[in-house]
């Protein structure tokens, strides 16, 4: 037979709450977390608005940046940015001195901004500056075309 307790003083509510309040007030200190997060990055981007490479970011919600930084995605540079571009980002992460593409979106100049206006962002939300971080919000710039795949309809013969 099962123990079922009578009135409130049999009832052991600590064995029982314990969890969901931990639960709780670890998904509490998670929303205080994360709108402080945006609050920060707020104000860092009224501060220091992107510069003319991330224009784009104007358009962005603090929501999608903070997203962006904290995700652990790894993009292709291929579906995020152009071939002639891909060419001026290699050129500048093996550091070679810094090379022209007229065709190019960005040069090394650009990337240098870039790295350091998405430092201080990452900086805000507490982690750690990775060129991934960049990759990510630059798929919102939508640099890469796309182009449909030509469907050749069968014949039958």
């Amino acid at each position: 037979m099962a123990f079922r307790p009578e009135d409130d003083s049999d009832y052991d509510s600590d064995l029982y709450d314990s969890d969901s309040d931990n639960e709780e007030l670890a998904w509490e200190k998670a929303q205080l977390e994360r709108e402080i997060d945006y609050e920060r990055l707020e104000i860092a981007m009224e501060n220091w608005p992107p510069p003319p490479c991330l224009g784009f970011m104007e358009n962005l919600s603090v929501v999608d940046i903070r997203e962006s930084i904290l995700s652990d995605k790894k993009w292709n540079l291929t579906d995020v940015i152009d071939n002639s571009t891909i060419y001026s980002w290699i050129a500048y992460h093996q550091q070679r001195q810094p090379v022209h593409c007229a065709r190019s979106r960005f040069q090394d100049v650009d990337w240098s901004t870039m790295g350091e206006y998405i430092m201080n962002l990452s900086e805000k939300c507490n982690q750690d500056f990775s060129w991934y971080t960049v990759l990510r919000l630059l798929r919102y710039g939508h640099f890469v075309k796309i182009v449909p795949k030509l469907v050749v309809p069968k014949r039958n013969f």
